[in-house]
């Protein structure tokens, strides 16, 4: 076992953790698999139960990228748009790590995109600039989301 597979067992060992130490019930984790992407960090999959997540553990840089999609998956799960993971866990931590929903889908980038993909990534854009921020409330604490299942 690598020491990042360890560290997303470590992660999602935390995430199934409530803040009251009441464990829940024993959940096995499946496979890690890396995923590809993740210029800056490393991303892996994995199945919690019935769930497919993904954990994104950064390096640690000086920027605070962890702590800001963290508010920005929060923000975007709470006003409803399903185009964007759904946050799960938030790790701020010398080495910060995130798990969220693992969306469906394959990975972008290497050949050119159909008509198909172009309609579905402005439809997807559609719903993100239809967001008026004078009508978004921003919370003053971000809330931590524990998985259940």
């Amino acid at each position: 076992m690598t020491a990042d597979e360890t560290r997303v067992r470590s992660v999602v060992g935390n995430l199934l953790t409530g803040d009251e130490a009441t464990l829940v019930p024993s959940v096995a984790v499946g496979d890690i698999r890396r995923l590809t992407g993740g210029r800056n960090n490393h991303l892996y999959a994995c199945r919690v139960g019935p769930r497919e997540i993904c954990v994104k553990l950064y390096r640690r840089d000086g920027t605070r990228r962890a702590k800001h999609e963290w508010a920005a998956l929060t923000i975007l799960s709470g006003l409803g748009f399903d185009a964007a993971p759904e946050p799960l866990y938030y790790e701020p931590t010398h080495s910060p790590a995130l798990a969220m929903s693992l969306l469906p889908g394959d990975p972008l980038g290497g050949s050119s995109l159909s008509n198909d993909q172009i309609r579905q990534i402005a439809e997807i854009f559609r719903g993100l600039h239809s967001i008026e921020a004078t009508k978004t409330k921003m919370p003053q604490r971000l809330p931590a989301v524990r998985l259940t299942v």
